[in-house]
């Protein structure tokens, strides 16, 4: 916001709970100024609301926020949105797109030559651009583990890191890889079971269906939603 972007988009995975959740710690972190800042998102996923951006965005220093799930409906409607902005007022609209989480449900899983579903609608928000083809839009990705990101295609209009890929330093408190397998592991977290009786379960695996099952079958009776236990 301070290097003038003036609409941030964050991609908050694919559940309403994760969405909630960004949305609440984006909110808190970006918006000190609440007359400043158009927060189009606060009750719920994007959808128009008839205003264009530009109208959202009208005044010396106003900045919109959007935290939005990666559905390919919700990108697809944003995307409309955005693109059907005239190219004067593309020519002010810079959006910052922060996708949280980048190796889940946006590249390109498709089989085929033809972008489809999440990943369509994301190069298209990626690629904002006039019909001049000055593009409008930033994306800056974050995932800890990037692998699938560094082997995508690395074509002009893809999402393969195109200026750099920067490692951020482990901050304190991180429990990972290192410390559940390696020689700084904490205890012994990950126990084997050695099975000699031929079975293709072991008890313990057993155990850990039925509780499975019957917790997931205790949730739907008492009318919780599954979304908000994935």
């Amino acid at each position: 916001a301070d290097n003038e972007y003036r609409l941030i988009v964050i991609l908050a995975g694919v559940h309403n709970s994760l969405r909630r959740q960004t949305q609440d710690r984006a909110t808190r972190t970006l918006v000190h100024t609440p007359e400043l800042w158009w927060v189009g998102t606060a009750l719920g996923d994007f959808k128009p609301d008839g205003n264009r951006a530009s109208s959202h965005l009208a005044g010396l220093g106003r900045r919109g926020l959007l935290v939005v799930k990666k559905h390919p409906t919700i990108l697809r409607r944003l995307v409309d949105w955005l693109d059907s902005e005239d190219d004067e007022a593309k020519r002010r609209l810079s959006v910052l797109v922060i996708d949280d989480e980048a190796d889940q449900a946006g590249l390109d899983v498709s089989s085929g030559n033809q972008l489809e579903g999440v990943h369509k609608q994301l190069s298209r928000l990626v690629n904002l651009q006039t019909t001049k083809g000055e593009r409008r839009c930033a994306y800056l990705a974050y995932t800890a583990t990037p692998y699938a990101n560094i082997l995508t295609s690395q074509d002009d209009y893809g999402l393969y890191p195109r200026d750099f890929i920067y490692p951020l330093e482990r901050p304190s408190g991180y429990v990972g890889s290192r410390e559940l397998f390696g020689d700084d592991q904490i205890g012994s977290p990950i126990q084997i079971e050695y099975d000699t009786s031929g079975e293709l379960l072991t008890s313990g695996l057993q155990d850990a269906i039925r509780w499975f099952v019957l917790a997931t079958a205790a949730r739907v009776g008492l009318g919780s939603p599954l979304d908000s236990f994935h």
